[in-house]
């Protein structure tokens, strides 16, 4: 009898968890509007042919993935637009290497590598992102395809995402109201694919925001989002 009580009290704290990972929008705080995955492996582009594969995702929560290769221009990206696009580049005279870019749209711009706007941050946990930013990093708006660099073979010697791995971007987002600060936690995998877990902006403008420490419950969804990109990729 105990076990079994043991197991359905098991079963019943894996369901909860589970309802509050299906939460697509929550406030953790006042100001702060965070939109999490509704499932591990939602926010996902497991793609890597060279078409331009691409995640976007926006400070209204809105998350589009094209895995058709029809390219941004499909998606109608608009002033608070974030997108992550798979790009072939040229590289020190090779045919070209497989890369993902932080693509950004008008009003709308992303926290820099130190003291380079180039490349895209790859931030900690309790990180403040807002109008002055700590450690030498600067803001970027930079929107063509040969900057915003994240991972890939291209980015190794410039980029803070060489290989992929997880991490935060800090960003900003501009409306009628002011200046919106804002995260987003991803993993930047080594096939040059974007898990995106979670994101966040402050409803009241120019007010600073930190990137938080992932909770217990995002640790096993950014888990089980790596054993279901392991297992696409078998």
């Amino acid at each position: 009898m105990r076990t079994n009580l043991v197991k359905r009290l098991g079963a019943y704290a894996l369901a909860a968890g589970a309802a509050a990972v299906a939460t697509n929008a929550t406030t953790s705080q006042a100001a702060l509007v965070r939109y999490q995955q509704p499932y591990p492996g939602a926010w996902y582009d497991a793609t890597t042919d060279w078409d331009q594969d691409i995640l976007m995702f926006k400070m209204d929560g809105t998350v589009v993935l094209n895995t058709a290769g029809t390219g941004l221009q499909s998606l109608g990206q608009d002033a608070d637009s974030f997108t992550f696009a798979e790009e072939k580049f040229l590289w020190w005279g090779t045919d070209g290497e497989d890369a993902v870019t932080l693509t950004v749209g008008a009003n709308v711009g992303y926290v820099a590598g130190v003291g380079d706007v180039w490349p895209v941050g790859r931030l900690s946990a309790g990180y403040e992102v807002g109008s002055a930013l700590a450690d030498g990093r600067l803001w970027s708006d930079h929107a063509v395809t040969s900057t915003g660099g994240l991972g890939g073979w291209s980015f190794y010697f410039c980029g803070e995402w060489p290989f992929g791995g997880i991490g935060y971007i800090g960003l900003y987002a501009d409306d009628v109201a002011g200046r919106h600060y804002g995260w987003a936690h991803i993993n930047m995998t080594p096939y040059n694919a974007v898990e995106l877990y979670e994101f966040a902006f402050e409803s009241d403008p120019d007010t600073p925001t930190v990137a938080p420490e992932p909770t217990t419950l995002g640790l096993l969804a950014v888990g089980a989002a790596g054993l279901l990109a392991r297992r696409k990729r078998a």
